[in-house]
């Protein structure tokens, strides 16, 4: 691992990639930490800030089909490069305009949401399918894992400098940061060649039925991918409930419910980031020794149980005074990194195995359905949870999620049961 971790950082056509979709993630990311703080800050509502995450599930679901069908036929590097320059000219807007009026209004953020969302969509789909015409297939788990230790490093920065930067200059400072790391991101993409790419080209069907064929082209591969398709079933059952959990319910606890300071909320993100960061130095002989079906057998229960562990730390908190809100800030800390330690080896697994097994042809395809279930599950379940959050108690809302994960685990017995999946 260590020969081939030594070749991938001297890979110039890696490295472009890698610092790339850093500069990239990393202004979705500060974007989405500042609307957050933003919106509760001018509404206190978690519903609003529930719905504004929410509604990003209708450019996935009409756009995220299109993406992959865009992403088998054009060039990926050519899509992302294009994308970055169109989200650079929005913000660019989007700074002027606030930097005018002083502020944004709140249908100016659903549009802006909305907006980069269609964005990502087409983007995702083509960065996400890339990296095996980057570097050699002998080299693909390095170069994911590798590619887990830059979103760790993004999300471990991201928070405190998003707070940092929200609280001194306002949401107009965010604009123009957020600018900066887009030009950064878009000025990479010349540099990243793709010398492991297969021509498979042909004829295509044009026009709006071309689209519609190929896009079932995908789904039939898809059917016959047995490991594939345990992910693209109980994928979206667990981020459904998992991810409104900390983006939504956690987020609304810290801030309106326990009262925290936005540092110290940009703290315990940057806490939990910085173990997202420190897994993926360990994880891969787990992922080269277990079988993927195993993963995600593991990874339901230990999320299920520990988000029922979280529901009664934020119990506590709740029921208690200052000295008790300390402690639960500091239990679910621990135990957010905790279930990290459980995803991460997941995600891994998966992206690997996409980049190896499934054809080139295909890969965006494919990749935009499993994105396109388990993304979309993500704002129906901010958006169902922030509803919860205003009719019930925020730990009541966090045991219902525990629930909800826990019925993944006998779905993932009966898929697998008496089948043998790749790996």
């Amino acid at each position: 691992m260590r020969e081939s971790v030594k070749s991938l950082l001297k890979n110039k056509n890696y490295m472009s990639y890698f610092f790339s979709t850093a500069f990239s993630m990393g202004s979705s990311n500060i974007l989405q930490f500042t609307l957050a703080l933003f919106i509760l800050e001018k509404t206190g509502s978690p519903l609003i800030y529930a719905s504004i995450l929410s509604v990003i599930v209708i450019p996935r679901v009409l756009l995220t089909p299109i993406g992959g069908v865009l992403g088998d036929r054009l060039n990926r590097v050519n899509i992302m490069r294009t994308l970055n320059l169109i989200q650079v000219l929005i913000m660019v807007i989007y700074a002027i305009y606030s930097g005018i009026y002083g502020d944004i209004s709140l249908v100016s953020v659903y549009v802006l949401v909305v907006t980069l969302e269609m964005i990502e969509v087409f983007y995702n789909t083509a960065e996400s399918s890339i990296l095996s015409e980057i570097v050699n297939k002998e080299e693909i788990e390095e170069a994911v894992t590798l590619s887990r230790i830059d979103d760790g490093i993004v999300f471990v920065s991201t928070p405190i400098v998003a707070a940092f930067i929200y609280n001194e200059f306002e949401i107009l400072g965010t604009f123009i940061l957020i600018s900066v790391l887009l030009v950064l991101s878009f000025t990479l993409t010349f540099f990243i060649g793709t010398p492991h790419a297969l021509e498979t080209k042909k004829e295509k069907e044009k026009g709006f039925i071309g689209y519609i064929l190929e896009f079932k082209e995908g789904i039939a591969e898809l059917n016959n991918n047995k490991f594939a398709k345990i992910f693209v079933i109980v994928a979206p059952l667990i981020n459904f409930s998992f991810s409104a959990v900390f983006s939504v319910v956690i987020t609304y606890v810290f801030l309106e419910v326990f009262k925290v300071s936005d540092y110290l909320y940009g703290y315990y993100r940057m806490a939990t980031a910085g173990i997202g960061l420190l897994v993926p130095f360990f994880i891969l002989p787990i992922i080269k020794k277990f079988k993927p079906e195993k993963l995600l057998k593991y990874s339901s229960l230990s999320i299920s149980a520990i988000l029922f562990l979280i529901g009664g730390c934020v119990y506590m908190g709740m029921k208690g005074g200052k000295e008790e809100i300390f402690v639960a800030v500091c239990l679910i800390t621990v135990l957010d990194c905790l279930i990290i330690t459980s995803v991460i080896p997941l995600n891994i697994a998966t992206q690997v195995f996409f980049q190896k097994n499934i054809k080139n042809e295909y890969r965006s395809r494919i990749m935009s359905v499993f994105s396109m279930l388990a993304l979309s599950s993500e704002p129906l379940g901010n958006m169902f949870y922030g509803f919860l959050s205003n009719m019930l108690p925020a730990y009541i809302c966090i045991f219902i999620a525990s629930g909800a994960v826990l019925t993944s685990y006998p779905l993932i017995l009966y898929v697998t049961k008496d089948r043998q999946c790749s790996s």
